[in-house]
């Protein structure tokens, strides 16, 4: 409601597949039409889909952990193929289809891939909203102050500003990178939060 009050462009990332190996428990967007509902309503108040992964998870819980990388060995995830990530994209597209939220662009989930998954990604998603690794590990990621074509051919729209943190819920850092945005033309100033802090 505050976004929109003050009509404030916004996207919202979802994952359609929730699974949670510890306690046994895996559900499709689609079981939760509430959920569903109130998407939907993001999307009627100017909000873009984000497809954020199919399950959001390798080996934990669904958003705590990664999808395509193995952030314990920081690599890629064993297994990692073309076919993999395929299956893996292709299921979350039909499952957003399948509730009726059509996602606009891609986020890898904590923003970590490998060059195979990137090069994959581009063929379901020609834009992605993120940062991206550069190198072989998770400390390599890039921040981009306005969009850039990378070297898999994405329009990578930047996420340059980062989150609120749920251990210290403060703004002022993120408010001081977006007053030094300002020193680039046609920047971007682009953050992220969860609804929940």
């Amino acid at each position: 409601d505050v976004i929109r009050r003050h009509h404030i462009p916004f996207a919202f990332g979802f994952v359609p597949t929730y699974v949670n190996p510890h306690d046994r428990l895996e559900f499709r967007m689609a079981d939760k039409p509430d959920v569903v509902r109130m998407l939907k309503k993001y999307v009627e108040y100017g909000g873009t889909p984000v497809l954020h992964g199919f399950t959001h998870q390798y080996r934990g819980v669904t958003t705590d952990d990664y999808e395509f990388w193995d952030d314990l060995s920081d690599r890629p995830i064993r297994g990692d193929s073309e076919a993999f990530v395929a299956r893996r994209l292709e299921e979350a597209v039909k499952e957003s289809m399948g509730i009726g939220i059509y996602p606009v662009t891609w986020e890898t989930p904590h923003y970590a891939a490998s060059p195979l998954d990137y090069r994959v990604m581009h063929r379901y998603f020609s834009t992605v909203y993120e940062r991206r690794l550069a190198g072989p590990s998770l400390d390599t990621d890039q921040y981009f102050p306005y969009p850039v074509i990378d070297l898999y051919g994405q329009y990578v729209i930047p996420e340059n500003l980062a989150y609120v943190p749920i251990d210290q819920p403060v703004s002022a850092p993120i408010l001081a990178s977006a007053d030094a945005a300002y020193v680039v033309r046609d920047g971007y100033a682009s953050v992220f939060f969860h609804p929940f802090l």
